[in-house]
């Protein structure tokens, strides 16, 4: 960069061209050093790409270019003053259908002379010169010529890169006030304007992608370490105030912030807060440092299917870090939620309330609830296909009354209902029924007593009288009716006041049965009455008489006569019981005398005695 040369004029100097034209150089690069110096180059205001819709066919559209106001990178002002309507020839050399870039560019034209002012007389000469741009359609890159910085180029440094050798590192913005300011309008600076869709079989636009008309626009800047409020406050608001023709200021995004912001008063935000990718972390006021990491931040799995607002309370478990929930504002009132850095949840002084929905505790088998003391000693878990309460002595139910911090207590106003105790066990504290068996002892021996029965004070918990069914007048069991049979043990007397049933059943018939065959014992069979025995436990026969006279038929078994002979002595009687059931009884008899021819209408009298269990 030359130095900065200011024209000093004299009394009664001479001056020529050169003095004017260094005159407008002083000025003119001021200007333009102010506007890469506290500004950075780009559109101040307007130059927007409009589309117009055609009349005739909805398909294409005129591209207008409203007036504005950008400077380039060398601080030279870009100026339309008037609405200007692309002219199609621009993009002539474009035969397809794509989105072409549009750019402005600085240019000058000289122009001819006053006519009502005295000149050299030199015919041809120029004296005037319009500052001016002309339109670019998609140009091959770079996009604008060298920075000059002492005879040496000003780069970028790139990501991850280093500069050439002999080049001047300068900020990413590019607008660099002390550069050497080129005084030609050939050197090349574009400003983008967006992109239009050029139809290049046709000749004719046509309407643009969403976004595509605003596509690398790039604005001018304040480049400054202080913005002071003069009037005790600061508004920063896109240029137009919203009103019936102006979007919701908070409909998109306006202003961004790249880097670090630290506001040393309070922030208050009249809508939303959005964190994006980012956490809300909580910091000591400097000088002081941050040991423990404490931050709020949204999380997504890793399979996307979640989203989570994570709190990380340091970068390992430690139960001295907390969240803690509770009022009060300088000075705390004790905490009403607690969430420890190893995941413990405590509520120290609140109550936990769920109008709605379901408190879960997922999948894994363990002690889910502690209820008192520090241990395990007290609460509630799940075993496999069990669910568990743990107590280090009692269980008790209550109803009604109010919190007692006294064992056994169920408080003012209400009544125990039953309690498990060690050592006395169960006790219920009014009637117990069960739909299905009772078992006491089961796995080993144990007893079963009575205690506060009918007839004694409700003080007295010594052994009593056992009753069964006690004023019910219904029938006490023991064993399955019509199935195995159970023993009743007694070891003292049994006293009866009512009626013995017995349940044993005792039949009797007589029978008269003649022998059939000489020397040889008839069969016979008797059949018990239908249903009458369950069980058969005995049957017998008693021999009540024989004759030597045939007597089957006879009921009175009353025909005799006598035979002074010899042949007709009895030799031998027999009756017997061979098999028996809860249908019948059989078996076998004969009667004999000394002459074999003679005994075949012989008949034998007896009683069969059948003894089994009743049928219900």
């Amino acid at each position: 960069m030359t130095a900065i040369e200011r024209p000093q004029y004299t009394q009664g100097q001479t001056l020529g061209a050169a003095d004017f034209r260094a005159e407008q150089l002083y000025h003119r690069n001021a200007r333009r050093r102010h506007a890469l110096g506290p500004h950075t180059w780009g559109i101040v205001l307007g130059l927007e790409l409009v589309e117009q819709p055609s009349p005739v066919d909805p398909s294409v559209v005129d591209i207008m270019l409203r007036p504005g106001l950008a400077t380039d990178g060398y601080g030279r002002e870009l100026m339309v003053d008037a609405a200007l309507r692309l002219d199609p020839g621009a993009f002539s050399a474009f035969y397809d259908l794509a989105h072409r870039s549009v750019y402005l560019a600085y240019d000058e034209v000289t122009s001819g002379h006053d006519a009502n002012r005295y000149d050299d007389c030199l015919p041809g000469r120029q004296t005037r010169v319009t500052e001016g741009y002309r339109i670019v359609v998609d140009p091959a890159p770079p996009t604008h010529d060298d920075i000059d910085i002492a005879g040496q180029p000003g780069l970028v440094v790139p990501d991850g890169g280093s500069l050439p050798a002999g080049a001047v590192s300068i900020p990413d913005d590019e607008s660099i006030p002390y550069q050497t300011l080129p005084d030609s309008s050939s050197t090349r600076w574009l400003v983008r304007l967006g992109d239009v869709k050029w139809d290049g079989t046709t000749a004719q636009f046509r309407p643009a992608d969403p976004g595509a008309l605003t596509n690398g626009r790039h604005y001018a800047g304040l480049v400054a370490d202080h913005l002071l409020g003069a009037a005790g406050t600061l508004r920063i608001a896109p240029r137009d105030d919203p009103d019936a023709d102006t979007p919701d200021p908070d409909g998109a995004d306006f202003a961004t912030v790249q880097g670090r912001l630290r506001v040393e008063g309070r922030i208050s935000a009249e809508k939303d807060v959005h964190l994006e990718a980012s956490a809300l972390r909580f910091v000591n006021p400097p000088p002081a440092t941050t040991p423990v990491p404490i931050t709020v931040s949204r999380r997504t799995t890793l399979s996307g299917s979640e989203e989570n607002l994570w709190v990380q309370l340091g970068e390992t478990p430690d139960d001295a870090n907390h969240l803690l929930i509770g009022p009060g504002t300088t000075a705390p009132a004790p905490d009403v939620v607690s969430v420890s850095g190893t995941g413990d949840l405590r509520l120290p002084t609140g109550d936990a309330s769920i109008p709605q929905g379901v408190l879960g505790f997922g999948a894994k088998t363990r002690q889910m609830i502690d209820l008192w003391g520090a241990g395990h000693e007290y609460g509630v878990g799940v075993q496999d296909f069990t669910l568990y309460h743990r107590t280090g002595s009692d269980f008790a139910w209550y109803r009604g009354g109010v919190h007692s911090g006294t064992r056994g207590d169920p408080g003012a106003g209400g009544a125990a209902m039953m309690t498990l105790t060690n050592p006395n066990g169960l006790r219920v504290f009014g009637p117990m029924a069960t739909t299905n068996g009772l078992t006491v002892g089961s796995g080993g021996d144990d007893q079963v007593r009575t205690r506060h029965v009918v007839g004694k004070a409700s003080g007295n918990d010594g052994i009593d009288s056992l009753y069964l069914n006690w004023a019910t007048g219904r029938d006490v069991v023991i064993g399955t009716l019509g199935g195995p049979r159970s023993s009743l043990w007694l070891s003292g007397d049994l006293q009866v006041q009512g009626t013995v049933t017995s349940v044993v059943d005792v039949y009797t018939t007589t029978v008269r049965v003649r022998n059939t065959a000489t020397d040889a014992p008839r069969t016979w069979q008797i059949t018990l009455p239908a249903g009458r025995f369950s069980e058969v436990v005995s049957a017998f026969a008693v021999l009540q008489g024989f004759s030597l006279w045939d007597n089957q038929n006879n009921g009175a078994f009353d025909s005799f006569g006598h035979v002074a002979n010899a042949d007709a002595i009895p030799q031998h009687v027999m009756v017997t019981v061979d098999s028996q059931s809860t249908s019948t009884v059989s078996g076998r008899c004969f009667c004999s005398e000394s002459s074999a021819a003679l005994q075949g209408d012989n008949t034998v009298l007896f009683t069969v005695v059948v003894i089994g269990r009743k049928r219900p």
